[in-house]
């Protein structure tokens, strides 16, 4: 199983998401399945807007909650 460590979870990913979009005029980051928003807020940053989609309803207040 995949643990978070050093503050971020698949830093990996991220750091290849956040490249892609450096090359890209004003990127929009499309989160489906989002979960609590760990790669939405993230991308947040670098991109002019998010689309963040969780269908679980519990799952998806604490997104709203971090936004």
């Amino acid at each position: 199983m995949e643990r978070c460590f050093y503050g971020a979870y698949e830093k990996e990913y991220l750091y290849l998401f956040r490249d892609i979009v450096a090359h890209v005029d004003q990127p929009v980051f499309w989160d489906v399945g989002a979960n609590t928003g760990h790669n939405s807020l993230f991308m947040g940053q670098y991109c002019a807007a998010v689309h963040a989609f969780e269908p679980n309803p519990f799952v998806r207040n604490k997104l709203e909650d971090k936004i």
